[in-house]
């Protein structure tokens, strides 16, 4: 009757009242099941730390039906309880199967993860059934996660997998592994997953050792380390409330307002078992806190404070990266970013300041590319767009954009028009230059930077060819043509040296230092990295990290402080066996010393020029 300021020891009562409703007195137990349920509708959401062991009680496998039964019931919406729980849906006691299987659906339900709810009822049917745990291990494999992975989502495929992983097929502890992957993958934080690694660590571990299929292990090894990356790597910057430490800190933001007795001391414990379960599931709401934490007086006083002080002591450790405060800013934020239905960068901080060269380092597949396309195509939410910031992409393979149409019907792409053509377009009708750029003053540029022309010495590229026509390194200097004219502000470069000589990568970097704006470039040419780099930019678990050094040295350094990175520029000596099928006879040739095919004097020369390729080659 007394409501929240009785909840101190009601909760500690819980045990007895939760036993009691297994007494043989109907009537004893109907007021016990009463009373449980009360309580439960009025206790704060943090005393679940202080109610688990009674409900883990009431769900072990050899406790009575009744008892089963009500704990079901009273523990509806706790997800830390699926595993027991999911053991009970195989109950030989109907009722008992029932509860378990209405309390199993509502803790799928309360995933939060929209990418897993498709699969839930197939969670629940396999739950209670090991004949579909197959079925469902399939169907699991087929999720595509996009949203970071939380401690709900991995707990109710718990059950699944702790079959899966001790089944003698290697096959599905191969599937089951590829779900830990998957999953881990997308674990932002790690307090989200080390409370299940106890139980599923060793299952994978397990995995690694006794599958005897070479790519199944290998895709249990790799389950492996990135379960560890996602808990492991983070558990010791993690920091955990204990109730004792919270004690203390309530006791000294309360000072001189403590009580004393018997009465004060059971609040304090309670109050202060609540703000640790609240720290520990990283629940900081304001409003939450002076409504289920510090309800009661004199704690009501210092809610606010203490809920401050243990917000900042729960965040983990990070490393703080070093802060270019000089030079002039052209770009600082954060942003997310996805390629289809996956996710490269999520919150991802930059910062770019002018004369600056950033080398953007990362594993393949992670995003790189895709990072500066979407910079230069304006389809990076939160990043300034043309008008604001020019920012220009040069790449090998130049995109096609329909520019016109043939008297024949046929559309004209702006890679068969001259190179010139092609700058003057970007310049004026893609970037909007203002005032727009002169043809004459175009191609005495390109003509200065050794394209050939009319009338003028033959050069590997005419700027009066067809774009179709240059190489990759010539398409390249036609694109540094287009962000000189502009006066960019950020240039993108990828793999920038990969169809140049000596000579022309020495070009390129002379070029380059004298660019006054910003660089960001990909290469897995590690010299040219060292001796242009400012700074880099690695691709870290869906995050930016920028790491500051020596001109001249600084990929060296990066490499010495992480010698892990070091793999992003290696040659990997992977053993792969090619198999082809063995040639059969040529239609309508018997003979197997016949000659088939013979060239004499065979020459070729290219359409776009005077001398010929290969000569005389029989």
């Amino acid at each position: 009757d007394k409501g929240r300021p009785a909840e101190p020891f009601l909760v500690a009562a819980f045990p007895k009242i939760l036993e009691a409703s297994n007494d043989k007195s109907k009537n004893v137990k109907d007021a016990a099941v009463a009373t449980s349920k009360a309580i439960m509708e009025m206790v704060s959401p943090f005393a679940v730390e202080l109610l688990l062991p009674s409900f883990l009680s009431g769900l072990a496998v050899k406790a009575s039906r009744g008892n089963k039964y009500e704990s079901v019931l009273v523990c509806y919406l706790l997800v830390n309880l699926v595993a027991p729980v999911a053991d009970l849906t195989c109950d030989i006691k109907k009722e008992v199967k029932t509860a378990a299987l209405e309390c199993m659906t509502a803790i799928c339900g309360c995933t939060g993860n929209k990418d897993l709810e498709p699969f839930l009822p197939a969670v629940v049917d396999a739950a209670s059934s090991i004949d579909k745990t197959h079925a469902c291990v399939e169907k699991l494999a087929g999720c595509i996660f996009v949203q970071n992975v939380e401690a709900p989502a991995l707990a109710v495929t718990m059950p699944v997998l702790t079959r899966g992983l001790n089944d003698k097929n290697e096959e599905v502890k191969r599937t089951c592994c590829l779900i830990v992957d998957n999953m881990c993958k997308l674990v932002e934080d790690p307090a989200e997953v080390l409370p299940l690694m106890p139980k599923l660590e060793p299952l994978v571990k397990s995995a690694t050792e006794k599958i005897s299929d070479p790519e199944a292990r290998g895709m249990a090894e790799k389950a492996y380390k990135t379960l560890q990356k996602a808990a492991g790597e983070g558990a010791e910057s993690l920091q955990q409330m204990k109730l004792e430490d919270a004690k203390k800190q309530v006791s000294e933001a309360l000072g001189g307002s403590a009580g004393s007795g018997d009465v004060f001391d059971a609040e304090l414990t309670h109050v202060s078992a609540l703000a640790a379960c609240a720290a520990n599931m990283r629940v900081f709401d304001e409003a939450l806190w002076k409504t289920d934490v510090g309800y009661l007086a004199p704690f009501d006083s210092i809610t606010e404070a203490l809920r401050a002080k243990m917000e900042i002591a729960a965040k983990p450790k990070e490393e703080v990266e070093e802060e270019d405060t000089e030079g002039v800013d052209l770009y600082k934020g954060a942003f997310s970013l996805a390629y289809g239905t996956l996710t490269l960068l999520r919150d991802a901080k930059m910062h770019l300041k002018r004369n600056r060269f950033y080398g953007l380092l990362g594993p393949n597949q992670c995003g790189k590319t895709t990072l500066m396309r979407a910079i230069a195509n304006e389809q990076l939410e939160g990043f300034p767009k043309r008008d604001e910031l020019k920012s220009v992409f040069v790449e090998h393979e130049i995109e096609d954009e329909e520019v016109g149409v043939q008297d024949d019907g046929f559309p004209i792409l702006s890679v068969d028009k001259p190179g010139w053509w092609w700058v003057v377009h970007t310049c004026n009708d893609i970037y909007k230059l203002d005032p727009p750029v002169k043809e004459d003053t175009v191609k005495e540029l390109m003509k200065s930077i050794g394209f050939g022309y009319p009338g003028g010495p033959d050069r590997a590229a005419n700027l009066e060819l067809p774009v179709t026509s240059y190489s990759g390194g010539w398409k390249m200097k036609m694109q540094l043509c287009a962000a000189q004219l502009m006066n960019a502000d950020v240039l993108m470069l990828d793999e920038p040296t990969g169809h140049l000589d000596v000579d022309n990568i020495k070009w390129l970097e002379d070029w380059l230092e004298s660019f006054d704006g910003s660089i960001i470039c990909t290469s897995h040419f590690s010299p040219f990295l060292d001796k242009m780099c400012t700074h880099i930019i690695d691709f870290q678990d869906r995050k930016l990290k920028t790491f500051k050094g020596v001109k001249g040295q600084t990929l060296t350094q990066f490499v010495e402080k992480y010698p892990e990175k070091k793999s992003y520029f290696e040659i990997r000596n992977d053993n792969m066996r090619f198999v082809f099928p063995e040639p059969g006879a040529l239609e309508g040739v018997k003979s197997r010393s016949k000659v088939i095919l013979r060239m004499n004097n065979v020459s070729f020369t290219y359409p776009t020029k005077d001398k010929p390729t290969i000569m005389d080659v029989s």
